[in-house]
């Protein structure tokens, strides 16, 4: 996986929580482990939207008319190249 990809299932495990949380207050008003709504809430959920739509233009997933994607320079290792980076015992030949 990419970083992005990694900070998208960060960004979605952030999300489930909070939902959570707030189902538990209103299933259960008196638990101490809920989350109220408040009027802040609103600009909470706003600015993890921003979160998310800026990582997904950042990674390429979203693309927006207008903007320029250029190509990228480096080509990407294949998964056998990866392994053989990440290895800490050396290498055969």
């Amino acid at each position: 996986l990419s970083s992005i990809h990694r900070m998208m299932l960060d960004l979605s495990r952030t999300i489930m929580i909070w939902g959570f949380g707030l189902a538990v207050h209103v299933y259960d008003p008196t638990s101490a482990f809920g989350e109220v709504w408040t009027p802040y809430s609103f600009m909470q959920l706003i600015g993890f939207a921003v979160l998310v739509v800026g990582q997904s233009v950042y990674g390429e997933l979203l693309k927006i008319p207008g903007l320029e994607y250029p190509e990228s320079v480096m080509p990407s290792p294949t998964p056998s190249a990866s392994l053989n980076l990440m290895s800490p015992l050396p290498r055969e030949k």
